[in-house]
């Protein structure tokens, strides 16, 4: 399975708006965020989905990455999304990784996160794809890019 994280990943999302990143008013329940999805991640997605299962894996809450998918296109179920308040509480009860075969995509500055993400799924460095962090700012080098990581992801699903 492909898993891909949702903040500077896919998204670039603020609290407020700005003058500097075209973004829209993202409303949820319990809230609402100024949000922009990232140039080429709707042709990204569909080009993991011909590879396998996609799923997103995000530190963000459920009804946030929910409705970024909604807004975006970018075409997640609600079982699709693994968000923070599952894959923590789920993290806390198990000893091994839900999807060691499992490939994660995430955003360069996410360090962090990534040991957390990494242990939650069970895998090594040598099956997270990194991407430079997108914060709405043009232009982006992910339009150009994708194709290299799509044939970086099959390569390893192959392993």
């Amino acid at each position: 399975m492909i898993w891909i994280d949702l903040d500077e990943t896919l998204v670039s999302t603020s609290e407020f708006p700005s003058e500097e990143v075209a973004r829209v008013l993202l409303k949820f329940k319990g809230g609402s965020l100024w949000s922009s999805p990232r140039p080429g991640a709707v042709e990204l997605l569909g080009a993991l989905r011909a590879l396998g299962e996609v799923r997103m894996l995000t530190t963000a809450v459920r009804v946030y990455a929910h409705a970024a998918s909604v807004k975006f296109g970018f075409g997640f179920a609600p079982e699709e999304i693994v968000a923070r308040e599952q894959w923590l509480k789920d993290f806390a009860v198990r000893a091994a990784g839900v999807d060691p075969r499992g490939i994660l995509i995430d955003n360069e500055s996410a360090v962090e996160w990534h040991f957390f993400k990494r242990s939650y799924l069970g895998i090594g460095r040598d099956r997270l794809l990194l991407l430079p962090d997108y914060m709405g700012m043009l232009p982006d080098t992910l339009q150009e890019s994708w194709p290299k990581l799509v044939e970086r992801a099959r390569e390893i699903m192959s392993r």
